[in-house]
């Protein structure tokens, strides 16, 4: 048990939890840190001048003679419950212990995967989309760095692997850039980029914050000229596919918080608009038309829609995201195996998701006693989602011996022991 004299108290919208002293500021901590911060500036510049886009090495070196000649001051460490929701069952915490063994063992050593050359992140990977795996870890690693109760917050080790993610995206988010309108990692990378500004600005080179606010709206600018459709009245008829979009809504949603205009407000309603006709009665999704969205991508869908409603304070994606109540009920089996069959497009898949997460969400939203015990069958995520977790809930036993209708599949669900369908 830790002694209450290694924390401070934080009061949160009425709660109380505790931040660690690491948490708090350290004049030396600080100065490792800007240090670390002019040691990537001398890295990137070597990288620029080998390999880099013309110009980046010139705006580096002025980035550097101004951090050496007036160094920005450390920001306070506050609290911000919507980007960062504290953590109320830290102690023992299963996601955020795997959190920081993961982020160790697959992010922090060694800190790789940064090729620069024709391909630069182009390329897919043996751990799927590289922009995808390295949007994951740059929030990650922001989440780690930022959060009041992370054991590794303000550590001057992070420094390096941040900016060289932030400098990797700020590349390929520039007009024209391979990033824009990518569905997979685009929401992911504006929230981090949202936390990390909000939280820890004066780690990032004014080059470099430059570059990520242009390329976040960037971003913004691409999906809305790619996604007129959110615009025009939706039905349930309209084709949509809720995993890619929830995802665009989410980008749109954390650039409205950095740079609020009407135009990026009237998209986030649009598109929030445009998918909720596609939320069926008993909480699944659409994909391509009219047929169910697969387990996996359902997955997404509670995540973003969670994740926009948090950051936005909007109650549309909130009352979305509690629409997806039965779903996780009804497709997992007590083994954790999620049903495929009954999304057309990915019958013959299978893999070895459990959509605990997504349940632990839809629980701590909703009070379920049945999404509690699909979360109870347990879960890995980042410490948004370790926020969620909680072994204090008690979970509904699973059902056997039934039949049932399903309106998603406008057809029957039944389990007899080991036999389902």
């Amino acid at each position: 048990m830790k002694s209450l004299s290694m924390f401070s108290v934080c009061l949160v919208t009425g709660s109380l939890f505790l931040l660690p002293l690491a948490a708090q500021a350290a004049p030396a901590v600080h100065a490792e840190r800007m240090a670390a911060v002019r040691a990537w500036l001398d890295e990137d510049i070597a990288l620029a001048e080998k390999s880099g886009p013309p110009g980046i090495a010139v705006s580096r070196r002025a980035d550097l003679a101004g951090l050496r000649s007036a160094p920005p001051e450390e920001t306070a460490v506050q609290a911000h419950p919507d980007l960062l929701p504290p953590i109320a069952r830290a102690e023992g915490n299963p996601v955020m212990q795997d959190f920081f063994k993961n982020l160790q063992k697959k992010v922090l050593a060694p800190d790789k995967r940064f090729p620069k050359g024709p391909e630069g992140g182009r390329a897919r990977t043996e751990e799927g989309w590289a922009f995808v795996v390295r949007a994951d870890e740059l929030l990650k690693l922001t989440q780690a760095f930022c959060h009041p109760q992370s054991e590794l917050a303000g550590s001057p080790e992070l420094v390096a692997p941040l900016l060289r993610r932030l400098a990797f995206f700020a590349e390929y988010m520039a007009e024209g850039g391979p990033v824009l309108g990518d569905f997979g990692p685009c929401g992911i990378i504006a929230e981090a980029w949202l936390i990390l500004r909000t939280c820890r600005p004066e780690i990032v080179p004014p080059s470099l914050r430059e570059g990520m606010n242009l390329g976040v709206r960037n971003n913004a600018n691409f999906i809305i000229r790619k996604k007129p459709e959110w615009l025009q009245p939706a039905t349930p008829s309209t084709p949509c596919l809720v995993n890619a979009d929830v995802n665009l809504v989410l980008a749109v949603a954390m650039t409205q918080r950095l740079f609020p205009t009407p135009e990026y407000a009237a998209a986030l309603q649009g598109g929030l608009a445009y998918i909720e006709p596609h939320i069926l009665p008993d909480g699944a999704t659409n994909y391509f038309g009219q047929h169910n969205e697969c387990a996996g991508y359902h997955i997404t869908a509670v995540y973003s829609l969670v994740r926009t409603a948090q950051i936005t304070g909007m109650a549309q994606p909130m009352e979305m995201a509690k629409r997806l109540r039965w779903y996780y009920p009804l497709v997992v089996s007590p083994t954790g195996v999620m049903e495929w069959a009954t999304a057309p497009s990915w019958h013959h898949y299978w893999n070895t998701a459990n959509g605990a997460g997504a349940a632990a969400l839809i629980a701590g939203l909703t009070d379920c006693a049945h999404n509690q015990r699909v979360a109870d069958l347990g879960y890995r995520g980042n410490l948004w989602e370790a926020s969620f977790w909680n072994s204090e809930r008690v979970a509904a036993p699973w059902p056997d011996n039934y039949l049932t209708y399903d309106r998603n599949v406008e057809g029957p669900r039944a389990r007899y022991g080991p036999w389902s369908y």
